[in-house]
């Protein structure tokens, strides 16, 4: 289906050169998946055990989702197995 989508200009690239949407998703993806250590850095400070519960429970839904999505993108051929054996070892590295 990605294939029939023409390119699109990339909104971070300075010259604005057309990339398909597979990169697209695959970079938002990277983004996404390595912004996870940002999510536990998270300032709970003030705040009630309710809230930094519900905190803590979002960040660790959103952290599953993208791993979930990744394991998708790879069932869909869009992601190589070097990929993600690099994040297997990412993720048995997470404390």
């Amino acid at each position: 289906l990605y294939k029939d989508l023409p390119p699109v200009p990339d909104p971070t690239s300075p010259d604005n050169k057309p990339v398909d949407f597979r990169r697209l998703l695959l970079n938002k993806s990277q983004d996404e998946f390595e912004s996870r250590a940002q999510a536990k850095a998270i300032s709970t400070e003030g705040l009630s055990e309710e809230d930094k519960d519900m905190l803590e429970r979002k960040a660790r839904q959103r952290i599953f989702g993208n791993i979930r999505f990744i394991g998708e993108l790879h069932k869909a051929k869009m992601l190589s197995g070097k990929i993600i054996q690099e994040v297997v070892l990412l993720l048995l590295r997470l404390e």
